[in-house]
């Protein structure tokens, strides 16, 4: 396999820095079917076949199983390099490629930060109705319909709370 079979390592660049939520959802499938391409012909393609610039973006990309010191695999008995110390304690496994791991890390705090917010909304709401549902000068209807209300609000709240 030659790199004219490889995606460059520009095109790569530009179609990494395209932010994901601009992309159309035929762009992200087709990322992730060249993604998936690279990760495996990264794998099989002997260096000795790679350019300079295929080499440097496996090993950045983590497609290059071969570099014992980039991909952090210690020798049993061996102690961790000063890399694989450090992504340990920030939670990174050096065994496997950087970029994605903290994609995932952001992706995951961005999600956190929605369910936070979401679960107070829905406490705020539950505040809300419970007041409707205690107010004398409301209907009964309309008392009985915030109650339920508000036990729908805590269940949402409980809910994105857990997932938070």
């Amino acid at each position: 396999m030659s790199d004219a079979l490889r995606e460059s390592t520009g095109d790569k660049l530009s179609r990494n820095l395209k932010p994901e939520g601009a992309k159309s959802t035929t762009e992200s499938l087709g990322d992730t079917a060249r993604d998936a391409y690279e990760s495996v012909a990264g794998s099989v393609q002997p260096n000795s076949e790679k350019s300079a610039f295929q080499k440097a973006s496996d090993t950045l990309g983590g497609n290059d199983k071969s570099t014992s010191s980039v991909s952090g695999n210690s020798a049993p008995g061996q102690s961790a390099t000063l890399t694989e110390q450090v992504m340990g304690a920030v939670g990174l496994n050096p065994q496997q490629a950087v970029l994605p791991q903290l994609q995932q890390k952001a992706a995951d705090l961005v999600n956190s930060a929605s369910e936070t917010i979401q679960g107070a909304g829905a406490a705020a709401s539950k505040e809300g109705n419970k007041e409707i549902a205690k107010d004398s000068n409301a209907s009964l209807g309309t008392r009985a319909s915030a109650a339920g209300d508000a036990l729908s609000d805590k269940v949402s709240q409980e809910s994105h709370n857990a997932k938070a």
